[in-house]
């Protein structure tokens, strides 16, 4: 039987300590932020009135900020009951630390993405209702 370790909890979200853990199971807490992004140049393949636009979000912790998942993929998008329930709001998240995703998307530099995120989300929960 396998047994995953468990997440390490982050005090900060600073440069240095989000180097330390990268690839690691870690539990980060800040404010839910939701961000607009704009993924395509406009006219490019996919843009237009009828696409839905990215719902994204970036946790702002204590001394910096991390992305919840990658902002041009499906899990980045976040659903509108989720924003809904945590905009704004102090929440704790359980995921793993990745470094910066590369710049291109189907031949498209995606130069808003360069930090650091948290990928294969576990959970989110709120710290205090």
């Amino acid at each position: 039987m396998s047994h995953s370790p468990a997440p390490v909890a982050l005090q900060r979200l600073d440069a240095r300590t989000v180097e330390a853990h990268l690839g690691m199971l870690v539990v980060a807490e800040g404010i839910y932020t939701p961000v607009a992004v704009r993924m395509r140049p406009p006219g490019a393949k996919h843009d237009g009135p009828d696409v839905p636009k990215p719902r994204t979000v970036s946790l702002e912790g204590e001394g910096g900020s991390v992305m919840l998942e990658i902002y041009y993929s499906p899990a980045g998008v976040r659903s509108e009951e989720e924003l809904a329930r945590f905009e704004g709001k102090r929440v704790r998240v359980v995921g793993r630390l990745e470094r910066t995703p590369p710049r291109l998307h189907e031949g498209i530099p995606m130069a808003t993405m360069t930090g650091p995120y948290l990928g294969g989300i576990r959970s989110i929960t709120l710290v205090s209702p």
